[in-house]
Parts: C-alpha cells; structure tokens; sequence
C-alpha cells in the first residue's frame, strides 16, 4: 500500500500486513523517518503516516506546508507500526453444529407437541368412557384393500358386538378392528367401553386396543424426546463462554 504527498515531493509509504515496511521520497527508500534528511520531506512523512494510520483524524483540506511542528518522530513511529489499517468486516457464518441445533430443536420441540396433545386427548376419552357387558352376535368379514384401493381376497373379520348402555339403550355395533383369524368367537361375553354421548363409538375393552390408543403419542413422544435431547447436547459440547448462546 502507497500513499503519494502533495506539494511536489513524491512520497510513497508501502506496507505489508498492516505494517509500514519503508518509506520512498522521491525515489529514495528509508526504513525509518529519522533516515529523511529533509525536515520538511520528514513531517509530511508523519503527517501522511498518521492519515493512513486514522484516516479520520486529519481533514481531506489539511495543509502540510502550514502544519505545526510534528512530535519527535521517536515517539511517533512505535504508534503508526502498531497501527493498523481499518479491514472490512467478514460476514458472520454459522457452524454446522449451530445449523444442526436449530434443525433438531425445532423438530423435537414439535413432536414433543403432538404427543403431548395427542395424550391429552386420549386421557379425555378414557375420562368420559363407561363399561357396560356385551357379546358377540356376529363375524363380518372385509376384504383387505391394497395401495391402490383395490381388493386382494385376504380376508380379515370384524365382530359385531350388542350391549346395553346407561340408559337401557340397546346397541348393536360392528367395531373397527378385525383380524384373521378372528379374534373373537360368537357368543363370547366381551367387555365394552363407550362414550355415553357417542355409544356408536364403542370398543372392545382389551389389550389391543389399548396399545393402539396409545401409539401416536408413543411414537411422537419417543421421536420427540431423541431430537430434542440430541440438540440440548450439541448445545451442551459446542457452546464457548464467547458465544453461550445459540
């Protein structure tokens, strides 16, 4: 970097690293300002140093010829080498670590949400369901469908259960599940939970379906938990006291 003075002297500062490495005046090279042996070459020198060093701290207008007296150049020069020459700012990159943080907190963050809403609702149903004693009265059978909605011939069995709620309100319902073979025989005394507001909604008080109420919220809370701790962790090993927070 060079630097050229007014007033007929041609005075040229270079620099390496942010650091003045010899001044030229008029084609001849010093290494020190001391070395000038013109007073008046020696403070525009300085002057100019001092410029490059703070730009803001000399007017576009100010004049070398009428300057003041300069400090002994001693006194300047460990300043100006010290000084360095203004960079500009890099923009500010995210680590992969942040990046994956802000990834997986969000998404744990949600499924925790879902399971959370979905155990709710489940513990609102339960709350509200009473039992009443059932049987089967008949096996219906239904053609299990592929993906493309069409019949396959495997066929699997539903039972069709009649139960008496509350208030003596006989119910025949064929329920939601069906197996193969079937899971229940007909005849057979099964254990009915109902909704009193919505007796069509009944179902077979068993093992199964109790697994199946509970498998959404499984899933989302166990997906859930293993992305939000995954981001508390890597929060945990990559943060520095310089940068704690994500």
């Amino acid at each position: 970097m060079s630097q050229e003075s007014p007033h007929n002297s041609k005075i040229s500062i270079n620099w390496n690293n942010d650091e003045i490495t010899s001044i030229e005046v008029n084609g001849i090279q010093y290494s020190h300002p001391d070395e000038i042996p013109n007073d008046d070459d020696r403070k525009k020198v300085l002057k100019l140093m001092a410029r490059v060093a703070n730009p803001t701290a000399l007017d576009d207008d100010f004049d070398f010829a009428d300057a003041d007296p300069f400090p002994p150049s001693d006194s300047l020069w460990p300043h100006l080498q010290q000084s360095h020459v203004p960079q500009p700012s890099q923009p500010e990159t995210w680590p992969v670590e942040r990046i994956i943080f802000w990834i997986f907190f969000p998404i744990g963050v949600s499924f925790l949400t879902i399971a959370g809403i979905a155990t709710y609702s489940n513990q609102q149903t339960l709350a509200k369901e009473q039992r009443a004693s059932g049987q089967v009265v008949d096996l219906v059978g239904r053609n299990v469908l592929d993906r493309n909605r069409r019949p396959t011939g495997y066929m699997v069995y539903a039972p069709v259960v009649d139960f008496q709620s509350a208030d003596r309100q006989s119910h025949r319902i064929e329920m939601s599940e069906a197996s193969q073979p079937p899971a229940y025989e007909k005849g057979e005394q099964v254990t009915i939970l109902y909704n009193p507001a919505h007796p069509s909604q009944a179902r077979i008080d068993s093992f199964g379906n109790t697994v199946a109420l509970w498998i959404l919220p499984g899933i989302f809370g166990f997906l859930g938990s293993i992305f939000f701790i995954i981001a508390l962790v890597i929060r945990k090993v990559f943060s520095t006291p310089k940068n704690s927070e994500f």
